[in-house]
């Protein structure tokens, strides 16, 4: 079970499901396609139960926040080489309807500054 505080996750959502995300940008439950539906990634709830994250390779800092009143979350990494600008989102179908995809249809990586290197 997850020792994170609940308010210390972002909630995004696309009206169908849900996904909350803590500070370390793990996503620590989602539940897809639907609120009912089985948990996808579920490590709130145990250790063994799943999780997904996606963070520089090499020490950073960062910030998030909400974008101007929207559930799209955006996580900014600073690290010694540049900075990254994550956009994490549930997309919303055609119409606002449902839609059965994780994958947002535009590109959610944009590159400030400086870049990665191995």
């Amino acid at each position: 079970m997850s020792n994170t505080a609940i308010a210390d996750h972002a909630l995004l959502s696309d009206r169908h499901s849900s996904a909350l995300v803590d500070r370390s940008r793990s996503v620590e439950w989602l539940s897809f396609p639907r609120f009912d539906s089985p948990s996808v990634f579920g490590r709130l709830l145990s250790a063994d139960a799943g999780h997904w994250s996606i963070t520089p390779s090499r020490d950073w800092t960062g910030t998030r926040r909400y974008v101007d009143r929207t559930l799209v979350l955006e996580t900014t990494f600073t690290t010694a080489t540049g900075v990254l600008v994550l956009t994490d989102l549930l997309a919303l179908g055609p119409n606002n309807g449902w839609r059965a995809s994780l994958v947002p249809d535009c590109g959610p990586f944009k590159v400030h500054s400086g870049k990665e290197r191995n």
